[in-house]
């Protein structure tokens, strides 16, 4: 990059998601043609994108089967979900959100996450860029989001439920958010419907009133 270069752009570190490597690209591709340094920094860019994009996929330790993903269709197309936290890394159950979020964009006039918040996974993404998409999807710096279909991370499965005096199992969240879906079987949990479907179990909060908002958009709800 030349030392006049204001934008002073950082190359990710080779490990960073292939997001990073995209954004890096469309950086350098709007630097001036004559920039002595462009042309060879875009072909490593360039490099670093197709060996990321051709390398062996990481094993994901979620199971996603065809019935999942109609449920999750299903739960979306209601009208009081309106964010979705979720912790895969897989572009076609993404392309699913994407969708749902540009379709309510387009009819309401809001922006993307105001219209359906999409919270992704802390790790970012690493088998593609989700802004391919067409969509707006947030990366929480640490941790995950709270919303009102709440996918749990695989991490987060061992604080999920709390044992009460009467014996009956709870799950905090559960106050929040309106459903919880889980790669893990934890029998009944009060103040829920349970719903098992094959590896994975969704719990539908009783509370009706329960409504997330992540990044604080809209009023009156949990953030």
């Amino acid at each position: 990059m030349s030392e006049n270069d204001d934008l002073q752009l950082e190359e990710p570190e080779f490990y960073a998601p292939l997001r990073a490597w995209h954004q890096y690209r469309a950086r350098l591709a709007a630097l001036p043609p004559d920039d002595p340094y462009r042309d060879e920094d875009l072909w490593w860019a360039d490099f670093a994108i197709r060996l990321k994009a051709s390398a062996p996929q990481r094993p994901t330790p979620y199971i996603i089967t065809d019935e999942l993903v109609q449920k999750v269709r299903q739960i979306i197309s209601l009208e009081a979900v309106e964010s979705v936290s979720c912790p895969f890394d897989d572009i076609d159950f993404w392309r699913m959100l994407v969708d749902e979020q540009k379709k309510r964009a387009s009819i309401s006039g809001k922006g993307f996450q105001q219209a359906f918040t999409l919270c992704g996974p802390d790790s970012d993404f690493h088998s593609f860029d989700p802004t391919e998409l067409g969509g707006n999807v947030h990366i929480p710096c640490e941790g995950a989001c709270r919303c009102d279909l709440f996918i749990i991370p695989h991490w987060r499965m061992d604080t999920l439920v709390a044992l009460r005096t009467s014996g009956e199992h709870d799950a905090p969240l559960l106050r929040e958010c309106r459903y919880l879906l889980v790669q893990r079987d934890f029998g009944p949990i009060s103040q829920s419907l349970r719903t098992v479907i094959g590896s994975w179990v969704l719990y539908e909060s009783l509370n009706v009133n329960n409504r997330c908002d992540p990044l604080a958009l809209r009023e009156n709800a949990v953030t």
